[in-house]
C-alpha cells in the first residue's frame, strides 16, 4: 500500500509473515494482513520491542487468530497493530520460538525452551 507506506511479504517455506510500516507518523490499528496459512500467529520479532530500544507497544504474548475470509488474494487474514517506523515478523504458533532463544541459538548457547520444559 503506497499511501499507507506498508510492505508485507511472506516466506513460504519458513511460514513467516513480515510486516513493515514505513510511514513516518501513522500507526495502524487492526491492519488486515492476508495470510496463506490458517491458525494462530505470534510475534517472532518486533523492532518496537524494548529489547531493541523501542516503545514496546505490542505485547509479545498476543495471539493473532486468522479469520477464514479472503484478503489480498490470500484465503485468511489476521489483524495487527503496526506502529509507525517498525517491523514485525509473525509465524504460526506451532512454529514459534521466543526471540531470546533465536539469539541464544545463533550464539551457540542452550535454549531457554530446553532448559525450562513444561
Amino acid at each position: 500500500h503506497e499511501i499507507d507506506k506498508m510492505i508485507v511479504f511472506q516466506h513460504m517455506r519458513a511460514k513467516l509473515v513480515w510486516v513493515f510500516n514505513m510511514h513516518p507518523t501513522n500507526s495502524f490499528t487492526d491492519y488486515r494482513i492476508g495470510v496463506p496459512w490458517a491458525g494462530t500467529y505470534r510475534i517472532v520479532l518486533d523492532t518496537d520491542d524494548k529489547l531493541f530500544a523501542g516503545q514496546g507497544r505490542n505485547n509479545v504474548n498476543t495471539r493473532f487468530h486468522t479469520k477464514g475470509e479472503h484478503w489480498h488474494n490470500r484465503p485468511n487474514y489476521i489483524q495487527v497493530y503496526a506502529p509507525a517506523r517498525t517491523m514485525q515478523c509473525f509465524c504460526l504458533e506451532e512454529d514459534w520460538v521466543p526471540i531470546g532463544d533465536r539469539i541464544r541459538g545463533a550464539a551457540g548457547l542452550p535454549l531457554l525452551k530446553d532448559m525450562y520444559k513444561k
